[in-house]
């Protein structure tokens, strides 16, 4: 679908270079400014990022003892001849069942086994979290669970571990229906899957653009990231998830590290987050994104999902305390709304929690934090 003159997408493109090209007349030419990009939707496209980083922080990549991780899948149970087609039709039951993932976490195109025709599925890069606690409301910044660690570092422990999205064989097994509820052992009804047009387009499944880690990076080079096709608006707004890869990607303990390292004989360098959202938090029990389908893995609502929202404001707070604890400044920019209790509460100030209702007044709004930004560093 074309791209819609005067989008918020648009003005999103028109503000980065406006900031862009304020640092860049307001710093010291000695001073060197690296950028990072994580755009979120239910997920993020992180995979690359970390398996180029080390291939066994994910489940099933080179070196990683675990290979496996379950999903909702439907598993062949047998074949029985119909005469009403003459043919030979497949039994499925529909149920949570471990998929080996060693081939489709590299990147190549992996059978799929939960076809009975021979189909091929390929790894974009979006990933299944760590693991978390689940239906917990507040947090402790200094015993944060795995998947709200920004500086966690997979072991061989499964639970550490990211996972590979695999939306090709996962099902909805309720059929979106709360008469047919989520069991253990499964049911042999026969179930949608995911991996189709309609669950894109309602925004139940997405893969956004891969995040770009800390660099220094040109004009054009930033130009060229937030132009290209690949960067649009997709998805659900889960705020916790791109805060948590925000600060990953920043943090100068985490396995992004050396990114973000000080250059040698020169001081810590000062990192900062612009975090930029168009709309309030907003999960599903039915999306399929970093922490599976809620609906049946419950990973972060351990079953109260009547109080999702609450969970994952929790989990963005969280997020927000663990950056801020390790000495990164944070703005929240919220376009096209106020700003709500959470995204001040993030902001290391009230001050650097802002919003607009326009597009220009976006570019406005991440010129005067450029400028500010500048002037901090000019004055250290």
């Amino acid at each position: 679908m074309p791209e819609k003159s005067g989008s918020r997408i648009s003005a999103l493109r028109t503000a980065v270079l406006s900031f862009y090209d304020t640092m860049a007349a307001a710093v010291d030419a000695n001073t060197r400014v690296r950028y990072g990009f994580v755009t979120y939707t239910s997920t993020v496209n992180a995979g690359r990022a970390i398996t180029d980083i080390n291939p066994a922080y994910i489940t099933g990549g080179a070196g990683a003892v675990n290979t496996s991780w379950n999903y909702q899948t439907r598993v062949l149970t047998g074949t029985g001849f119909s005469y009403s087609c003459y043919c030979t039709q497949p039994s499925w039951q529909y149920k949570q069942s471990a998929q080996l993932l060693t081939t489709y976490v590299t990147g190549v195109a992996t059978v799929d086994p939960t076809k009975y025709v021979s189909t091929t599925d390929t790894w974009d890069g979006c990933i299944e979290e760590a693991y978390t606690t689940p239906g917990v409301s507040s947090f402790t910044t200094s015993s944060l669970p795995n998947d709200l660690n920004p500086d966690l570092k997979p072991t061989s422990d499964i639970r550490t571990q990211w996972k590979p999205m695999w939306p090709a064989v996962t099902y909805a097994r309720n059929n979106y229906s709360s008469t047919n509820t989520a069991t253990s052992s499964g049911d042999s009804n026969s179930h949608p899957n995911l991996d189709q047009a309609v669950y894109y387009q309602a925004g139940y499944i997405s893969c956004g653009k891969p995040v770009s880690r800390l660099a220094t990076m040109t004009r054009s080079q930033v130009s060229n990231y937030v132009n290209a096709t690949d960067f649009r608006p997709i998805g659900g707004t889960y705020h916790d998830i791109g805060m948590i890869w925000g600060s990953r990607l920043i943090s100068p303990d985490g396995i992004f590290a050396a990114d973000t390292a000080a250059a040698t004989g020169r001081d810590a360098p000062k990192r900062i987050i612009v975090f930029l959202t168009d709309g309030d938090m907003s999960p599903s029990q039915y999306v399929y994104g970093a922490y599976g389908v809620e609906y049946y893995d419950q990973r972060v609502s351990g079953g109260d999902l009547g109080n999702l929202k609450t969970y994952h404001n929790a989990r963005f707070l969280a997020s927000c305390a663990a950056a801020k604890a390790k000495n990164i400044s944070i703005w929240t920019v919220a376009l096209g709304m106020s700003s709500t209790t959470e995204l001040t509460q993030c902001a290391t100030t009230a001050s650097q929690a802002l919003s607009t209702t326009s597009g220009s007044g976006l570019a406005t709004q991440f010129a005067t934090i450029a400028a500010k930004i500048a002037k901090l560093r000019i004055s250290k």
